[in-house]
This record gives structure tokens, C-alpha cells and sequence, in this order.
């Protein structure tokens, strides 16, 4: 049995990715981070999920609803950039292949990755932090 994969705001190109993984016979797990009615679009694609959520921004709330419907998660993904963090969350909680939370900041701000690289031991170019021009 293939796991079930979670794609955390499926909009724009990630209802996409949602049809892609329900092509290659993966049941889908949608989290929706907000409802609005621009979701009317995608109707059928959400169709094809075996389960939608809406997040409230409680994790743990949602975390366990993910595990009463699926005990074999073994993708987690973002459908677009607004579901990057809660992407990044669930997958590190769900053991999954992902970015380690504590490097988020490094993967979304440049002057952080340059660090994050110079900490790492490579050859970064200089750089300075400065808060206005």
C-alpha cells in the first residue's frame, strides 16, 4: 500500500501537485489554510482527496485528525509558498524527508542563508545586516 500523502494549501499550481500524486494512486490528504470561496475553483480537485482539512492554526488539533485518517503518512508538502511553515511542522512531526523547523529562517531570508552557509563552513561572500538604507 502507498502512504498517504498531505499537501498543505493546495492552491495555484499545488491543486496540480494534488492531481499529480491522485494519478499515481496515493490517497491525498488536503489541509486548507484558509476557506474562502476562491476554493470553489478547485471543487475538483479537493473531490479527489481522501479527506479535506481547514487549519485553525492549532497543529496539535490538526495533527490528530491527520492521524485518526491515515497512520501511514509518508509525504508532506507544500502547495504553495503560504503553506511552507505548517508544511515544514507536520512533516517533522510525521517523520518524513523535510527542511528541520529550526532552519526555516535560514531557507526564507537570504542574509540568514548566507550565514546559515558561512556556519556550515563554506566560503560565503561578505555581507553586512542593515535595517534601512
Amino acid at each position: 500500500m502507498k502512504p498517504t500523502v498531505v499537501v498543505v494549501d493546495p492552491v495555484s499550481t499545488g491543486k496540480c501537485v494534488v492531481l499529480e500524486f491522485v494519478n499515481r494512486g496515493f490517497n491525498v490528504l488536503a489541509v486548507l489554510l484558509e476557506l474562502k470561496s476562491n476554493h470553489k475553483v478547485c471543487q475538483d480537485m479537493l473531490a479527489a482527496c481522501q479527506q479535506v482539512f481547514s487549519c485553525s492554526g492549532n497543529t496539535q488539533k490538526l495533527i490528530l485528525e491527520i492521524e485518526a485518517v491515515s497512520h501511514n503518512i509518508g509525504v508532506v508538502t507544500a502547495g504553495s509558498d503560504n503553506g511552507a511553515e505548517l508544511a515544514d511542522e507536520l512533516a517533522y512531526h510525521f517523520g518524513t524527508l523535510s527542511n528541520p523547523p529550526e532552519m526555516r529562517l535560514a531557507r526564507r531570508n537570504k542574509y540568514n542563508m548566507g550565514e546559515a552557509v558561512r556556519a556550515a563552513g563554506v566560503r560565503a561572500v561578505e555581507q553586512s545586516f542593515a535595517l534601512c538604507m
